[in-house]
């Protein structure tokens, strides 16, 4: 309550009518009736005392100057006056003593005090909802401060018993705080061992804070949270210090238990201990793991015929030809957004092959297939960049949303020193059609081929006969023929000798000059030939007269 101003006149009304009359007995020989003998009735007496009424309304106003010069200096500072409001006071229900029935008091109920010194009228109040009065006791109390701390005060209640004081909203024992991780994709792997929890925190201070609380890690064996002993807290690298990466290993199959209404399998760590004003701030997490498990593939196709996978088989068949495909199906409960799987083949033979031979590696469901594509470089994103006007952010959300090698692996061609290659799933897994339960990994020829490439020979047809008409000595590289006709440059000509046929040899003519049927061959004759010797014309025809020889090997995976 603030306090009420001075009055500047404190007289009363008596005392301003007993002073009025000091002063006219003073000033006037005017006597009070009071002090004659016989007091009687007295118009002076009745001017004094109307006077004195009209000096108390005066008196008020001049009492009320240090309210007004209040409110104007308020108001120069620039306060106002608050509207009126109506007053609220707590008021206590009691239900009568051996009321069977429980009673109701409705909303507006007025209920009236007595009134306040010197005033005549009582003050009445209204209720402002409806209150329900029953005989129910207080039995305990329990004081949660901020969900970090909370006191058991159910000593309080017990009706006359002594106890100390408390501060009603105030706890002095701390909250075990319990963090629960669930992933039904992860969590559900088989053969699931080590799981490694990425905290990502506002500052180092706070991830060095942290790594020293996440200590306490806990798992459901079907009736009791039991703790891990294999548990690895520590900060991030120099170029994650914010970062703390706890690794928990050796972990039993994981059961499901509800939480908060929700039955899944669950890991929980405890904050312990803490202390709210040092809690630091978490960002989204990350849970990782890695599943070392070697096994073959549950079906393989070569085309449309399934291989027999207990013993070395051909993955493109005894004659890869362009086109031919080999097929994996892959374990669907492995299958999960970013997960990464290695293939390795084990070759039983090396194989040949062409330097341009290029497989393609596809995954899909036997309708729409998509290929697992190389990763394209892009620099490290600002976190505040807009990614509509940044290309590196596209590209990076591009490569998000495709299957795609690792940035260390190549597209495998199985072949000696390219029979392991890592690839990774997209963030996003595409959805399987109705009736598929597997997604398929295959590989496509598209490009050369396994073995060597084919061979050329080329073969000579003569086609026409010619005549030398002089004697042809060793070491000469220009004859004379009877007919040039059927002679070009390039032609190749086989001489023969008429006396001794197995006496021939071949060369290629390089001039002819026909005013003299003089032919000009690439390099000088071995032989002497006479004259009338023939002389047959060979053309190479190698468009129409090859033969190739090809030997394929083909590749065996075990």
């Amino acid at each position: 309550m603030s306090l009420e101003p001075p009055k500047l006149d404190q007289r009363s009304y008596e005392d301003i009518v007993q002073h009025s009359l000091k002063l006219a007995e003073s000033y006037t020989d005017w006597r009070s009736p009071a002090s004659k003998p016989s007091p009687s009735a007295d118009v002076g007496l009745a001017l004094v005392r109307i006077f004195g009424h009209m000096m108390t309304v005066v008196q008020d106003r001049l009492n009320q100057v240090p309210n007004r010069n209040q409110l104007a200096f308020m108001n120069l500072i620039g306060t106002e006056l608050i509207p009126p409001q109506p007053s609220r006071v707590p008021v206590t229900f009691n239900l009568a003593a051996g009321s069977p029935v429980e009673a109701l008091v409705p909303a507006q109920t007025r209920i009236a005090t007595p009134p306040p010194e010197g005033e005549d009228e009582e003050v009445v109040f209204e209720t402002e909802r409806e209150l329900l009065v029953t005989d129910t006791r207080l039995t305990s109390i329990f004081v949660i401060e901020d969900r970090d701390y909370y006191s058991d005060r159910h000593v309080a209640a017990i009706v006359d018993a002594v106890h100390e004081p408390f501060y009603v909203f105030h706890g002095d024992t701390p909250v075990t705080h319990y963090l629960y991780l669930h992933g039904k994709d992860l969590f559900d792997l088989p053969k699931l061992e080590t799981i490694t929890v990425t905290f990502e925190t506002d500052s180092p201070k706070s991830a060095e804070q942290l790594a020293f609380r996440l200590r306490d890690w806990m798992v459901w064996d079907g009736k009791f949270w039991q703790p891990l002993t294999d548990v690895k807290c520590e900060c991030g690298g120099e170029s994650a210090r914010s970062q703390v990466l706890v690794t928990l290993s050796q972990l039993p199959k994981l059961k499901e238990v509800e939480v908060d209404g929700l039955s899944a399998k669950w890991l929980r760590v405890s904050l312990s201990p803490h202390h709210r004003q040092n809690l630091p701030e978490l960002f989204p997490s990350l849970v990782t793991t890695h599943i070392d498990q070697t096994a073959l593939p549950k079906e393989c196709f070569f085309n449309t015929i399934r291989l027999d996978l207990s013993k070395d088989f051909y993955p493109f068949g005894t004659t890869p030809q362009y086109n031919d495909t080999f097929l994996m199906a892959l374990d669907q409960r492995l299958l999960q957004p970013n997960m990464e799987i290695e293939i390795q083949a084990q070759l039983s033979q090396v194989p040949r092959y062409t330097d341009d031979l290029e497989l393609i590696w596809e995954v899909g469901c036997g309708q729409q297939w998509q290929p697992i594509e190389g990763i394209t470089p892009v620099t490290d994103i600002t976190p505040d960049i807009d990614p509509d006007t940044n290309p590196d952010i596209r590209q990076n959300t591009e490569n998000a949303e495709k299957f795609r090698w690792v940035s260390d692996t190549t597209p495998l061609r199985l072949v000696a020193g390219s029979v392991t290659g890592t690839f990774q799933f997209p963030a996003t897994l595409p959805p399987l059609p109705l009736g598929e339960e597997n997604y398929w990994l295959r590989a496509r020829i598209v490009q050369g081929l396994y073995g060597s490439r084919g061979r050329s020979r080329q073969y000579v047809m003569y086609n026409d006969v010619t005549m030398l008409s002089t004697a042809i000595a060793i070491g000469q590289t220009e004859i004379v023929v009877d007919n040039i006709d059927a002679l070009a440059v390039e032609d190749i000509i086989r001489l023969q000798s008429g006396v001794n046929p197995t006496n021939q040899e071949e060369a290629k003519i390089v001039a002819i000059r026909p005013a003299q049927s003089i032919v000009v061959l690439n390099h000088p004759t071995r032989n002497a030939y006479t004259a009338g010797s023939l002389s047959s014309v060979s053309l190479l025809l190698l468009n129409k007269h090859q033969m190739y020889l090809s030997r394929r090997f083909c590749n065996r995976l075990p």
